[in-house]
C-alpha cells in the first residue's frame, strides 16, 4: 500500500501490531488471506470467495431489550431518549449500569394496539449518506474520527469506548472508558468502540480509504463523490414503506429496500468531467437544485422478490431485501433486513462506481416526517450491521481494485481480516466465539420520490478494468518489488 495509507493505518494502530507473520500477511498478497464469505445476489465472473446469496431468512435482532429488560451485554436496556429522539438508548457496565450508550432498537420495543388503517405506500430515496470519513452529513471536510459518531451499539457492550467531554462523572468517568466487554475473540487486535459504544469498524476503513491516493480519488471512493451522485440523481438507496397507518405509532409496517441506478433523466450538470486524476469534483454541487418530484427513479430487477405478487398501478414489486414485520414508534421506522441483503450504491449511471456491500444483522432506524407539501421525508436515519471480510473484499474487487493495486490491495485484505469485531450470525456477544465480521454504520437522510421503471442492470463483475486513471494499474499488470515504489506495468507483448 502507499506510504500515506500505511502511515494512516499505523497511526491508529490498525495494522500489523502482532508480529512478523501478521506483517507479512499485510504486505504480500495470498489467496489464503480471503476468508470464506457468502457473496451476494449472484455474480458474473465472481472470485472464489463470492457466491450466491438468496433472500435469506430474517437476520437476528440480537439480545432482548425491552423497557427494564436485560441486554445481552449485562446492562439494563431502557427505552430512553425524548418523545422525538431515539427511544432505544440504554445504560451499560456495572450494577447498576453507569454508562450511557447508543444501543440499538429491536422488535421487542414495538408499540401495540395501534390504528390498523393504511395509507398509500410511498418511496424515500437517500439524498445524503455519511459513512465515517467526513465531519458531517453536509460537511465533507475529511475527519478520520467521524466513524465514532455513526451507527449503533450493536452488541450492547462497551469496549474501550469514548464519550464527549462532560458526559461522564463520578465512578463512570473511570469505569466506562476502561470497560473492555468484547463481542467475540479477535486474536490480532482489540478493535475499540466509538462514542457511546458505537460499533463501526467499516466506517473507520472508509475514512482511511478516502485518504489513499490509490483507492480514494482514483476510484472516486469518497463520501463527497457518492453524495454528489445521489444529489444529481445518478444513484441512491430507496425504501418503500407500506402497510403504514401514517401516524406516530404503528405496530406492523413493511419496509422494502432497493439499490436504484438513478432517475430516468439525470441533471445536465456533472460531478466530474471524466475519470482522470486531473478531473476534480465540482465545487458547487451542493448548491445545485435537488431532483424534482416529477423525476422518476429506476429500480433494478435483481432486487425484486420473484415470489412476490405483482403490485397495482405504478408501484414496485416487493424486494428480496425487506422486513414485513417492521414497526413505527414515536415516528421512528424500525426494521431488520434478512441475512445477505445487498446494499449497493450502484454507479452504473454515475461518475463513481459506488460500492456494493453484502450485509448481515442489519438494523434500520429512520425518523419519518410528513412535510407541509404532503411528501414524506427522513431527516434522521441510521443503518447498522456487519459485513464479512470476504464480502467487503469482493465489493472492492467489483470496482476493479484487485491485484493490480499491488501492496494497496494486499494490505486492505490484511486490514479487513484483522479488524473483525462482530459475529456474522448475530449481534449478541459470544466472547468465546471467533469474530468473523466487521461492524458498519451509516447515517442518512432521504426525500419522497416517484417510482419509475424496473430495469435490468448488469451483475457485479470480478475485477473489471479500473477507471481510466493514470494512478491505477491495468488488470494483469506486474507489480514492482515491494518497497521499490515503481508502477504496476503490463507485460511487454514482444518480450520472449
Amino acid at each position: 500500500m502507499t506510504a500515506t495509507f500505511l502511515r494512516h493505518i499505523k497511526q491508529v494502530g490498525l495494522l500489523c501490531g502482532v508480529g512478523a507473520s501478521a506483517t507479512l500477511a499485510c504486505s504480500v498478497y495470498d489467496s489464503s488471506l480471503l476468508v470464506e464469505s457468502d457473496g451476494g445476489a449472484g455474480m458474473s465472473g465472481a472470485s472464489g470467495n463470492a457466491g450466491n446469496a438468496g433472500s435469506g431468512g430474517t437476520a437476528g435482532s440480537g439480545g432482548t431489550a425491552g423497557s427494564g429488560g436485560t441486554s445481552g451485554a449485562g446492562g439494563t436496556a431502557g427505552t430512553g431518549g425524548t418523545s422525538d429522539g431515539p427511544f432505544w438508548h440504554d445504560m451499560e457496565v456495572g450494577d447498576p449500569p453507569l454508562c450511557p450508550t447508543e444501543s440499538r432498537p429491536d422488535k421487542t420495543m414495538r408499540p401495540s394496539g395501534t390504528d390498523t388503517d393504511e395509507i398509500e405506500p410511498f418511496y424515500v430515496a437517500w439524498t445524503r449518506a455519511r459513512f465515517g470519513a467526513v465531519a458531517g452529513i453536509d460537511d465533507f471536510t475529511p475527519d478520520l474520527n467521524a466513524w465514532k459518531d455513526i451507527g449503533f451499539n450493536l452488541d450492547r457492550a462497551c469496549n474501550k469506548a469514548t464519550w464527549p467531554e462532560g458526559v461522564l462523572s463520578g465512578a463512570a468517568a473511570n469505569d466506562c472508558p476502561a470497560a473492555g466487554i468484547k463481542t467475540c475473540t479477535n486474536d490480532f487486535q482489540n478493535v475499540f468502540d466509538g462514542n457511546y459504544c458505537r460499533d463501526n469498524a467499516i466506517g473507520r476503513l472508509f475514512g482511511l480509504a478516502a485518504e489513499s491516493p490509490i483507492l480514494g480519488q482514483p476510484f472516486r471512493l469518497t463520501e463527497a463523490d457518492w453524495n454528489c451522485a445521489m444529489h444529481r440523481g445518478s444513484m441512491s438507496i430507496i425504501f418503500k414503506v407500506s402497510n403504514y397507518n401514517g401516524q406516530l405509532n404503528d405496530e406492523s409496517v413493511r419496509l422494502d429496500m432497493y439499490s436504484s441506478v438513478g432517475v430516468t433523466e439525470a441533471a445536465s450538470w456533472r460531478c466530474r468531467e471524466d475519470e482522470s486524476s486531473a478531473s476534480q469534483l465540482t465545487s458547487n454541487w451542493q448548491a445545485q437544485a435537488p431532483q424534482p418530484l416529477t423525476k422518476r427513479w429506476q429500480f433494478p430487477r435483481r432486487d425484486l422478490d420473484p415470489a412476490a405478487l405483482e403490485p397495482g398501478g405504478t408501484h414496485i414489486k416487493n424486494s428480496k431485501w425487506a422486513d414485513a414485520t417492521a414497526y413505527v414508534r414515536n415516528g421512528w421506522l424500525i426494521a431488520q433486513l434478512p441475512a445477505n441483503s445487498e446494499l449497493w450504491f450502484n454507479g452504473l449511471n454515475a461518475h463513481t462506481r459506488g460500492i456494493r456491500m453484502v450485509i448481515q444483522n442489519t438494523v434500520i432506524a429512520a425518523k419519518l416526517e410528513l412535510q407541509p407539501s404532503e411528501r414524506w421525508s427522513v431527516k434522521e436515519g441510521v443503518i447498522g450491521g456487519s459485513i464479512k471480510p470476504g464480502d467487503m473484499i469482493t465489493g472492492f474487487r467489483n470496482l476493479g481494485f484487485c491485484e493490480n493495486a499491488c501492496d494497496s490491495y494486499s494490505t486492505t485484505i490484511g486490514y479487513l481480516n484483522q479488524t473483525m469485531d462482530m459475529l456474522s450470525a448475530s449481534n449478541d456477544p459470544v466472547p468465546s466465539a471467533t469474530c468473523d465480521a466487521l461492524s458498519f454504520g451509516i447515517q442518512f437522510r432521504g426525500e419522497e420520490v416517484r417510482p419509475g421503471p424496473v430495469v435490468d442492470v448488469p451483475p457485479p463483475v470480478d475485477c473489471p478494468e479500473p477507471p481510466e486513471n493514470e494512478d491505477i494499474g491495468r488488470q494483469g499488470c506486474i507489480c514492482p518489488p515491494p518497497g521499490s515504489g515503481g508502477r504496476c506495468e503490463l507485460p511487454d507483448p514482444d518480450a520472449g
